[in-house]
């Protein structure tokens, strides 16, 4: 496709000139995501940026665009390990980084955020206010619409559940222009609610979303992080159902490895403890009331002792921020030595077979498949090492397997994307394929928005 210069001119007009990207030089940060080697995609380089500022320029935007059946791909923080926001055709890439707006209702617990605003940016925003954003992916640098069509969770999930658990409310610009407003700050709303759960989750095949309503919690008053070192991964994973079950409600309940942990410290320049025995660990975060915590802090440490656990430890104050500093910094620490990351989720207390079948795996090809991730909701990301480029779609198939043979999924949070598309029409239903099909062709008749992304 030519992209001509009447386009670039139109395209002004709606936004104004210094926010229309042209040279290739401008372009070239907006065409990659942090996608792995063995899953990335060659980008079209005939692209034309513009930054608009609301949802009136991207309405017109888009219009122009679908009138033309020109594509186009809306952009946050670039921060996707799917290639989701990568474009592979000539078209237009939407760069939603100057909406920044942000309005607290504290009387109401919400808050409406614009799509380029960071999570880093809104967490202080929210702190600052007394409350906390329960949902708090990883990657500080994700944009809250990538947060919200990504349905985005991270490791407080097992507590406050995913981002669909706290939208109340949208304003979406379709693939055909109209801008839809849906929800609001409402408890119950059962008018809209199944179009705002269809357009979260979705990875923005439907729509540009331009404003989020979310629901916010006070800050708890205390917390702590139990830090349980374990033999192996079998037994580490043992320890969480009974957890679970005993009424215990951690703020986060995630497994990580001592080593990844130790090169994530050393990519921060940190230092990981070199005290701490085993292994992989537990991470036990709990909040509330401080004897609550106490309390809950005791029973979490009998019931991993009684799951041959070695000693607990605590982590209070700057040094549990430093923990999950380290912790939030491994996927990242550990891109230079991987082909690839997954994102399998398995029912929780299937998590130790799931190990089991890491370890056969790995013993298979003679490699190593470190791994991390979401322990309390069953979500794990196993890292296929770069030295395992040669084997690594073999090595991913087989982890998939694994994962649907015991009532798992291939991604339960990073998406499908444009990177796992092969893999979606591999392992998931066909007629779920045909529906999803279905959908995006109702709400895009044209396929201009994102084409390529999930179902193609």
């Amino acid at each position: 496709m030519n992209l001509h210069d009447n386009l670039v001119s139109e395209l002004e007009n709606i936004v104004g000139k210094d926010y229309v990207l042209t040279k290739k030089e401008q372009i070239e940060p907006y065409l990659y995501d942090e996608t792995f080697v063995a899953t990335s995609i060659k980008p079209s380089t005939n692209c034309i940026v513009v930054k608009p500022i609301n949802a009136e320029q991207i309405s017109k935007i888009v219009k122009l665009a679908n009138d033309s059946k020109i594509p186009v791909y809306p952009r946050g923080g670039g921060t996707g390990v799917v290639a989701a926001s990568v474009p592979t055709k000539d078209g237009i890439i939407i760069s939603l980084e100057r909406m920044k707006k942000v309005e607290i209702d504290k009387d109401n617990m919400m808050a409406i955020v614009e799509p380029g605003v960071t999570l880093e940016e809104f967490g202080k925003i929210v702190t600052s206010a007394g409350f906390i954003f329960p949902p708090y992916p990883a990657n500080e640098q994700a944009s809250m619409g990538a947060i919200t069509v990504n349905n985005s969770g991270g490791a407080r999930a097992v507590k406050h559940g995913v981002m669909r658990h706290h939208v109340k409310g949208l304003e979406v610009v379709l693939p055909t222009g109209e801008i839809l407003n849906l929800g609001g700050k409402l408890i119950k709303d059962n008018v809209t609610s199944s179009l705002i759960q269809l357009i979260v989750g979705t990875g923005g095949i439907l729509g540009i979303v331009t404003k989020t309503t979310v629901k916010l919690l006070p800050k708890p008053e205390y917390q702590l992080t139990l830090l349980v070192p374990f033999n192996n991964r079998h037994d580490a994973f043992s320890a969480v159902a009974p957890i679970l079950s005993s009424g215990i409600e951690p703020l986060s309940l995630e497994y990580v490895e001592n080593k990844c942990m130790d090169i994530s410290a050393k990519d921060l320049g940190e230092t990981w403890y070199t005290d701490i025995p085993g292994p992989v660990l537990l991470l036990i975060q709990l909040a509330g009331k401080k004897d609550v915590v106490f309390n809950e802090a005791e029973k979490a440490s009998e019931f991993c002792i009684e799951h041959n656990s070695l000693e607990p430890r605590i982590a209070e104050g700057s040094e549990e921020n430093r923990v999950w500093k380290i912790r939030k910094n491994v996927l990242a620490a550990l891109k230079p030595l991987s082909s690839d990351v997954l994102d399998v989720t398995v029912p929780p207390a299937q998590m130790g077979k799931l190990a089991d079948e890491l370890d056969r795996i790995a013993s298979k090809y003679n490699t190593e498949i470190p791994a991390y991730g979401h322990a309390g909701d069953g979500n794990i990301h196993p890292h296929i090492l770069r030295k395992d480029l040669e084997n690594c779609e073999k090595i991913r198939n087989e982890i998939y397997e694994a994962t649907l043979s015991l009532g798992g999924v291939i991604t339960g949070e990073h998406g499908i994307g444009k990177a796992r598309v092969k893999e979606f029409y591999k392992f998931v239903d066909p007629k779920v394929i045909e529906l999803i099909s279905g959908i995006k062709k109702l709400f895009d008749p044209n396929n201009i928005l994102n084409p390529n992304t999930i179902v193609g």
